[in-house]
């Protein structure tokens, strides 16, 4: 009896290890997330050497400028330039935002990349920060900075196409749409790997305050709620590709004297990832390519 619930406890053991090392059921590490900090840390000093060098006082005279005797130089554009607390629009662009014309053939494309980075004022700043501590630290933890990363990048880089080519919008800043990317692919990690989650309402809830975070910047006039709308579908559609995790099952058990006892776990793709997987890939292939050809 007593080498039997050994046994017992010996399977049990090696079922809370596999589940702690993320086999069975992945438990985020408390290991410290340098990929969300140090996108935090970048944005604000983006954000801070912007209004440094748009320089509101110079520019455009201390009346025209938002508390200009505390913050000097740092201080804000006055809401006509700016109705979310940052620089000019000028400086934007100098900054890497993308202004569309068009036509034309002076239009630096390449910020395209660079936009990912530039937020265009502290409101969407703040929003940003706080839906990056709120999700993207479990993300990271549980899948890696390699991944989410990525998807960060390919999630704001998407936003911002979507609103350029499908609404010819300019894009003076597109850091709020990776960061809402990061909240879709919490949704496609829930759906994809749905065996693997514990409290999923909770994570589901969790999932949707995250994206209210992001589109609560929507209150603000002149808001090009587009790249957001482009960030989210974009992540909830990468997701599917990067968080795709294989799923325990029991290939078997033996008899013990209270029930029943895992005898073997298998880790693989179900059938439903797989088809989930190869959708999400097609829609993504097919709209990158007709927003980039276009």
């Amino acid at each position: 009896m007593d080498k039997e619930r050994q046994g017992e406890n010996r399977s049990d053991s090696e079922i809370r290890n596999l589940s702690e090392s993320g086999s069975v059921t992945p438990l985020a590490k408390k290991q410290f997330p340098w990929l969300v900090m140090t996108l935090i840390v970048t944005h604000w000093t983006i954000f801070i050497i912007s209004l440094y060098k748009n320089n509101c006082p110079a520019r455009s005279g201390d009346r025209e400028c938002i508390l200009p005797d505390i913050l000097g130089r740092f201080s804000f554009e006055n809401m006509k330039q700016n109705r979310q607390l940052g620089p000019s629009i000028a400086t934007l662009q100098e900054m890497g935002g993308l202004e569309w014309k068009p036509g034309d053939k002076d239009t630096k494309r390449w910020h395209i990349f660079t936009s990912i980075f530039i937020h265009r004022g502290l409101a969407s700043l703040i929003l940003s920060t706080a839906s990056l501590l709120y999700g993207a630290i479990g993300l990271e933890r549980t899948f890696g900075v390699v991944r989410i990363g990525l998807l960060y990048y390919l999630s704001g880089l998407s936003g911002s196409l979507w609103s350029l080519y499908k609404f010819h919008m300019s894009v003076y800043s597109g850091a709020s749409a990776a960061a809402t990317g990061l909240s879709g692919a919490a949704f496609s990690d829930i759906i994809i790997n749905w065996k693997s989650h514990e409290k999923k309402f909770k994570k589901i809830l969790r999932a949707v305050l995250g994206v209210g975070i992001n589109f609560f910047i929507g209150i603000f006039p002149g808001v090009d709620l587009s790249i957001y709308y482009g960030g989210l579908r974009a992540g909830f559609l990468l997701g599917f590709i990067f968080l795709i995790r294989q799923q325990a099952e029991q290939a078997g058990v033996e008899h013990v004297h209270d029930g029943y006892t895992p005898k073997q776990l298998i880790y693989k793709y179900t059938i439903y990832q797989c088809v989930l997987w190869f959708i999400a890939l097609v829609v993504i292939v097919i709209e990158y390519a007709g927003m980039l050809l276009y």
